[in-house]
This record gives structure tokens, sequence and C-alpha cells, in this order.
């Protein structure tokens, strides 16, 4: 079908958002549908693990979009001195700005996650990211190539972690399992320009990179921490043309609206979703997700450096 017509077909594949913007935060919470892993929402694991927060600290976070994290830390954490928020995209930070308002003690800083790592000399207590981290990681992977992008990434959250966490401050976040259902058929379309999702039968090229990290940093004795994998509710779209706009706009970013290959992956797409519509006549898909929880253990930064 010619790209006049699928566009006049599917209103949304008009929708164009530049990488550095990713979607509008209006059009981004009217798609977006909710992550839930053992019965609880993403943001109620954070809830949970911000009540644990020491009062009077210092918070950064990576990725706070439209801001319903960032609710969440600041109804959640006492007293918080500080809050920095990192975001790419200028409209996720103007509307956190007016989100928050009222907040003065927030900084808004536009940046890559990974270059926020590596200019910023602040400490913090906590750090924490639902999903954007992962983001940010495999976009350098795919910018600089895996050898290059991986030695960025490697060096900026080393750094991060032994200079810039407090001795007992923590690093939390969840990444995405490109194992899942879900992230499968996402992949198998992004991976038409990408090459870090070449091999889809393991974890992302981002997810073994963290990993790799962490264990090192582990082994050092710099850091201890968890890495839990959880499978989620099944994600539930009504209609096919519903789950063909989540994919394309959400999860491919609208980044092949206007390329010529958009009617080949609409094609593909309905097939791989199809395949999960239930008697009912609901597609229901399941996502899956691993939670980090990073605590800089009190080592003198003297003796790692």
């Amino acid at each position: 079908m010619p790209l006049s017509d699928l566009a006049e077909k599917y209103s949304w594949l008009s929708i164009v958002a530049p990488p550095e913007k990713y979607l509008r935060p209006d059009y981004y919470d009217r798609v977006l549908k909710d992550y839930i892993f053992e019965g609880k929402r993403d943001i109620e694991f954070l809830r949970e693990r911000c009540g644990s927060i020491s009062e009077d600290v210092h918070v950064v976070e990576f990725g706070p979009g439209s801001g319903r994290a960032t609710e969440v830390a600041l109804n959640s954490i006492k007293n918080i001195k500080s809050l920095t928020l990192v975001d790419l995209s200028d409209w996720m930070l103007e509307k956190c700005q007016q989100r928050f308002a009222d907040k003065k003690f927030i900084e808004y800083v536009k940046s890559d996650s990974v270059d926020f790592l590596l200019a910023t000399r602040e400490v913090y207590d906590f750090a924490f990211s639902l999903w954007s981290f992962s983001h940010s990681t495999h976009q350098n992977l795919q910018n600089l190539g895996i050898e290059h992008g991986s030695e960025k990434v490697r060096r900026a959250l080393v750094k991060f972690l032994i200079e810039n966490l407090k001795a007992n401050g923590s690093f939390y976040l969840m990444h995405f399992d490109s194992l899942s259902d879900e992230q499968r058929i996402s992949i198998k379309q992004r991976k038409r320009d990408n090459p870090i999702f070449v091999d889809d039968q393991k974890e992302s090229p981002s997810k073994l990179l963290i990993d790799e990290i962490l264990a090192n940093l582990k082994l050092q004795g710099i850091i201890e921490f968890t890495a839990t994998h959880y499978d989620g509710k099944p994600l539930e779209f009504s209609s096919l043309e519903e789950a063909l706009e989540y994919y394309t706009n959400f999860h491919m970013e609208c980044h092949f609206n206007s390329s010529a290959m958009i009617g080949e992956i609409i094609t593909e797409l309905s097939v791989d979703l199809e395949k999960h519509r239930d008697k009912d006549g609901i597609i229901r898909i399941i996502p899956g997700c691993f939670v980090y929880d990073i605590k800089r253990l009190s080592k003198p930064i003297a003796s790692v450096l």
C-alpha cells in the first residue's frame, strides 16, 4: 500500500518525533499502557523503594518524561534537598517544569543520560530511572557502534557510581526484557536499521553491558546489587489498529512513520500481533523487565581509583 494511502488509513502515522524530543508529553501519556508486575504498576515498585530512602537527600532522575515517576518520588521521599531531572527532550522538561512549578529545589537538565553521568560533578544520595536509562544506553551503542559505545557507557557508569553516588547511596532502575513477547515484536522491526539488535536470541547489548559493568564493580567491592526479573500482566489491545499505533509510535518512537519501509513494517507487525489475539478478540502481549537496585558501598574512593 502506498505511503499516502497508509497515512490516510492510519492517521497516527502522521506523527513525527525527532529522536532528541521523543513524543509530545500529552500524546505519550495518552497511549502509554500500565506495566504491571506481580500485581504492582512499575511506579508502585518505585514508591516502595522510595519509602526506604532517608530524609534530606539529593536525588537525580534519568528520563522523567512527563513526570509520573517524579511525582511518586516527591510524594514518597521526605524533605528532598535537591532533585535533578535529566532528559534529552525539551518537550518533556517543559512539561515537568509546568507540573512541578512550585518545587523550587528542582533543577532541569537537557542532556542524554550517559553524557550527564560523564559530566556531572554533583554527589547524590539516590538515583533512579524507570526504563529511560536503558534507552540512553542502547542509543549510545547505536550511535557510536558497539565497541566505542560500550567504552563510553562503561566509563560513564563506573565514574558515576564511584564519584557521584555517596557511600550507602543507591541507584534504582528498570530495564526492559528484550526476550519478552512484547519486546521481540518491536526488536524484529527495530533491527532493520539498528545493528545492536542483530541477535534477538539473547538479551539486548545494553542489558548485557550493564550486567558486565555492575558485576565487575561488585567483584571489586565497590557496590552490591540485585537484578530481579519479572514477567508482567499482558498488555491489552482492543483492536489491531490500537496495537499498531502503540508499536510504531511508542516502541519505535515514530522512527519509521515516513520511511519507505513502513508498509512492510505494518504488514509484519499485523501478522505478529494477530498471533496474540485471544478468543475474546483482545490482543494480549506479555511484557518483561529487570529491576536493578544498586548500592554504593562505603569503601574509600581513593582505594578503587
